[in-house]
Order: C-alpha cells, then structure tokens, then sequence
C-alpha cells in the first residue's frame, strides 16, 4: 500500500472518530439510536417520541415523503403496510459510526451509513445507504426534525 493511501486512511479514521466523538458528546446521536432500536423492536410510540412534531420524512415508499404534522406516525404506518404489501418481513436498521456530524447551537446535521436488512418472500436482502438527519434541540433534549434515507445498493433488484 503506498504511503499516500496509508496517510488518506489514517485521516479519515482520524475524522470519522472525531465526528462520532462530537456526535456522542453532544448527545445528537440519542435521538437516532432511539428511532433505530424502536424500529427494529417495532414500538411505534417510542420511534414517534424521536422526532418533533413539525418533522418530515423521505424515504423509498409511497408517498415518498411524509410532512408535518405527524411526519413519524404516517412513516411507521407506511413502513409497516409497504413491507406487508411487498411480503417484506425480519426487518432490521443498523448503522456505523456518522460520516459527518455538524452542530451549530440548537441545530445539527448528521449522515450515517446505514444497513436495512431484511427478507423478502423468505430470501434474505439488503440496501446499503445512508440516513440524513437534521436535529434540533429543544430544553435539554435532541428531537429529529427531518430525516431522509439515500439508497446506495439492493439486492432485491435483480
């Protein structure tokens, strides 16, 4: 490997952790992690308590955006009755370390590389993308005030 691409590397570990540090010191990673591990467990109110009200949502499903007022709630029903439509089932939402964390006051912007796992018809599948996030803060806490999911790959499309 030539020392050029060694020393790319090394930055970029260097930046990733020192974005996942900001992130973890600023506590805008708390509102992400809730609306994943809510996801995933399939609790509605807990991946509703994520966001604020006035937020919005993009994603790969019809209606493909889901605004305020009750952005989450439209979401988690749409999610749902998309994934019985399609025979989508073990559904699963994880992510790495964000590639980019930029707070400013009571506003942030965080991109996770994401992996959404699931099957389909029975035949495991998986999307590599990333999920886009503004936050604000809002008192003590972080809410998610829009999210938005990018597709990078699917092996469901043959």
């Amino acid at each position: 490997m030539s020392v050029i691409r060694i020393a790319a590397l090394t930055l970029l570990a260097i930046l990733t952790s020192r974005f996942a540090a900001d992130a973890a010191d600023s506590g805008v990673i708390v509102p992400i992690a809730t609306f994943v591990h809510a996801a995933n467990a399939g609790d509605r109110a807990r991946l509703i308590s994520a966001f604020t009200a006035d937020s919005a949502i993009v994603d790969e499903f019809a209606p493909f955006r889901f605004p305020a007022p009750d952005a989450a709630a439209h979401w988690y029903d749409g999610f749902g009755a998309d994934q019985t439509a399609n025979g989508v089932s073990d559904a699963h939402i994880s992510y790495t370390a964000p590639k980019f964390v930029s707070v400013d006051g009571v506003h942030a912007y965080v991109v996770l590389p994401t992996v959404y796992t699931y099957k389909i018809h029975g035949k495991p599948a998986q999307e590599t993308g990333s999920l886009a996030y503004t936050l604000v803060r809002r008192a003590a806490n972080w809410k998610i005030s829009a999210m938005a999911w990018a597709k990078r790959t699917d092996t469901s499309i043959p």
